[in-house]
C-alpha cells in the first residue's frame, strides 16, 4: 500500500513541474503578445519579463520586473486584462495558461494530501 501512495505522491509531483513548465510558456507568450501588440500597455504593467522578445528590452537579473511578473501572473489567472477582451490571440494564451495553472494547483494537492496519507499509512 505505502508504495501505491508513494507512487501516486511521486506521479503527482512529476505532473505538476510539467503542468508549471506549460502554464510558464504560455505565460511568457502571453507577456511577449503584449510587449508586441500593446506595447503601451506593457510599459504601464510596469514592463513584465516574458519571452526573448520583452527580456532583451529590460534584461534578465531586473528584479523588479520579476517581480511585476509574479503579480501579473496571479492577477491574470483570476482576471482576464481589459486589453486582451477582443484580441483573439491574447485570450488563446490566457486560456491556455489558466489551463496548465489549474491543472498545476490540482497535481500539487494530489501530491500534498498523497504525502500526508502515505504519513499516515506508515505511521
Amino acid at each position: 500500500m505505502e508504495y501505491l501512495i508513494l507512487t501516486m505522491v511521486l506521479g503527482a509531483g512529476f505532473l505538476f513541474c510539467g503542468f508549471t513548465v506549460a502554464a510558464g510558456h504560455c505565460y511568457r507568450k502571453l507577456v511577449d503578445h503584449l510587449h508586441a501588440q500593446h506595447h503601451d500597455q506593457w510599459e504601464r504593467e510596469g514592463r513584465p519579463d516574458g519571452g526573448p522578445g520583452s527580456r532583451h528590452e529590460i534584461g534578465f537579473w531586473n528584479i523588479s520586473n520579476h517581480l511585476v511578473s509574479a503579480s501579473l501572473w496571479m492577477r491574470w489567472y483570476r482576471v482576464t486584462p481589459i486589453w486582451a477582451i477582443g484580441d483573439l490571440q491574447a485570450i488563446g494564451w490566457l486560456s491556455r495558461f489558466r489551463r496548465w495553472w489549474t491543472a498545476a494547483m490540482i497535481m500539487w494537492a494530489v501530491a500534498a494530501i498523497g504525502f500526508l496519507w502515505f504519513f499516515v499509512a506508515v505511521g
